[in-house]
């Protein structure tokens, strides 16, 4: 189930508009999955009523800022079907996105504005918890 709906993106975060021929409801879970996957899966299952609504706002701001540029960098360059010719062998490296202003697949496929808008919820946190 997507973290926002249609009445969220266009009346409160005002995104741009969804182009003719791309079905926001498609936009809108490929951009959950995104959050998903970043926040390793901890919203999955759980009831997204019950969260804090600091925590949602950031949350629901982050998808509409994904499904935003899932509509300008084009839905499937963002969801990691770019071409990624890279080949690397010991000392040797070959492809279309070597050099120090290549990003990650990772990185290509996120608005940097998603990672702003979870950053404040601790939801990005990749270590381990411990219980004492």
């Amino acid at each position: 189930m997507p973290y926002i709906d249609e009445d969220y993106y266009k009346d409160e975060y005002k995104g741009l508009p969804v182009p003719e021929g791309l079905a926001f409801e498609r936009l809108a879970m490929s951009a959950s999955r995104v959050i998903d996957f970043l926040t390793n899966h901890r919203l999955e299952g759980s009831d997204f009523s019950k969260w804090p609504e600091l925590i949602q706002s950031y949350i629901k701001k982050a998808t509409a800022a994904q499904v935003e540029y899932l509509i300008t960098s084009g839905e499937t360059k963002a969801m990691g079907s770019g071409d990624y010719g890279q080949v690397t062998a010991g000392n040797f490296s070959y492809g279309d996105k070597a050099g120090s202003d290549a990003l990650s697949r990772e990185q290509d496929m996120t608005s940097a504005a998603v990672i702003m808008h979870l950053r404040p919820t601790g939801l990005l946190y990749q270590g381990v918890g411990v219980r004492g």
